[in-house]
Order: structure tokens, then C-alpha cells, then sequence
């Protein structure tokens, strides 16, 4: 169940990846060490993308400000 959970929020070219695993368990930490690194290069995309962030005309100013506040986090976790 925790793997069709896990699956269900990834893209679609993700899936395809991870899919194949049989226990959720080893899909986790496949996905653990394939994305829980903190480089430089990483570090300096999050300022990057949150420094440009511009609220589209079309966007409501809430989910503008949520957005906001996840890009914060992700910098916070990486002690920036």
C-alpha cells in the first residue's frame, strides 16, 4: 500500500522508474539517495528559483504565498 501511495504522487516518467521495485521499503531509499543531496550547485538552484520566483497575473496571491513558503523550507532544510 505505501508504494501505490509513493507511486500515485510522482510524475509519470518517475513511475516508470521506481515502479519496478517490489517492496516500498528499497523504492524509498532508492529515492532517498537519488534525491536527498545537498550540493552547492543544489543549494544555489533554490536561491536561484526563489530570488526569480515572480506571482503570474493569473495566480491567486494565497498560492503565491504558499509556493513562497515551500521554496523557504527547502532553503531552511539545506541551512540557507
Amino acid at each position: 500500500m505505501a508504494k501505490t501511495i509513493t507511486l500515485t504522487f510522482m510524475e509519470d516518467d518517475s513511475i516508470r522508474v521506481f515502479e519496478d521495485y517490489s517492496m516500498a521499503k528499497d523504492m524509498f531509499d532508492t529515492i532517498s539517495s537519488k534525491y536527498n543531496t545537498t550540493t552547492m550547485i543544489h543549494v544555489q538552484l533554490l536561491l536561484e528559483h526563489y530570488n526569480s520566483y515572480r506571482m503570474k497575473e493569473s495566480n491567486r496571491v494565497v498560492n503565491h504565498a504558499n509556493k513562497m513558503l515551500v521554496m523557504a523550507k527547502d532553503l531552511a532544510v539545506v541551512k540557507n
